[in-house]
């Protein structure tokens, strides 16, 4: 079995790549063990409660107005951040996990003289959703789209009666151009040639750095998904954007 060095972890914390400030990334997701033990049984018990994730990061320290230190003050106690990690530089079709986060500690910036000041912080399970969904990447944000486009087919699998589909999108650093805009929607169909696509989600029209988190209901019989997406405006409108989609 093949390890895997990591390099070039991505993270997207709401309208921020915070990547290039960390040096450290933990991913934990878990259940409440709940003790069911009974008369009559001669071992403890136990039953899977509520999920929870959460992400720990640890890095350097930037005092910059984009640096980590203020992106990570002006969010604690945000719930409802859309986060999503990806293992090895978030491009089309690698692994993602993503979820509702509330960003709940930092570490400020101070450490020993003469050395690179430290920061750490950490995100935890913060919506009404999923505590955690494992998906793709179906957009990267490696290149910043000026036109419109739809992204590769990729086969998903279906959504069962219990099931959502869920995405979200990330809409990073500076949007430009005049009166730029940017339709996003998810669709499947029930093959990779696309004949006749059902649009599931559809995002919020976006016009500046932003990120949204939605999902629709099972069931979907559909297997082969695929991220639209119209650019708008005048003046070479470009916007930096990822996308993920996933099923619970």
């Amino acid at each position: 079995m093949a390890s895997q060095v990591l390099t070039n972890v991505k993270v997207f914390l709401g309208e921020y790549d915070i990547s290039g400030f960390m040096n450290r990334v933990n991913l934990d997701y878990g259940a409440l063990a709940l003790k069911d033990t009974r008369m009559g049984h001669d071992t403890e018990v136990n039953k899977g409660g509520i999920k929870a994730a959460s992400c720990d990061i640890g890095g350097f320290g930037d005092p910059a107005s984009a640096g980590m230190e203020a992106i990570s003050f002006n969010k604690i106690g945000t719930s409802n951040i859309a986060l999503t990690c990806s293992p090895d530089g978030a491009d089309v079709g690698e692994v993602a996990y993503f979820f509702k986060a509330l960003k709940a500690t930092m570490a400020l910036p101070f450490g020993t003289h003469g050395e690179i000041a430290p920061f750490s912080g950490k995100a935890t399970s913060g919506g009404d959703t999923n505590a955690l969904v494992r998906g793709k990447v179906f957009v990267s944000a490696g290149s910043a789209k000026t036109s419109s486009g739809t992204s590769s087919v990729i086969q998903l699998g279906a959504v069962g009666a219990t099931q959502r589909v869920y995405a979200a999108l990330h809409v990073i650093d500076t949007v430009s151009g005049s009166l730029p805009t940017l339709d996003v929607t998810v669709k499947s169909d029930d093959g990779s040639g696309f004949a006749s696509p059902t649009t599931r989600i559809t995002f919020t029209q976006v016009t500046a750095k932003t990120y949204q988190f939605l999902s629709a209901a099972g069931a979907i019989t559909d297997t082969h998904w695929r991220v639209d997406y119209t650019v708008g405006g005048s003046s070479t409108p470009t916007f930096p954007f990822i996308v993920v989609v996933g099923i619970v």
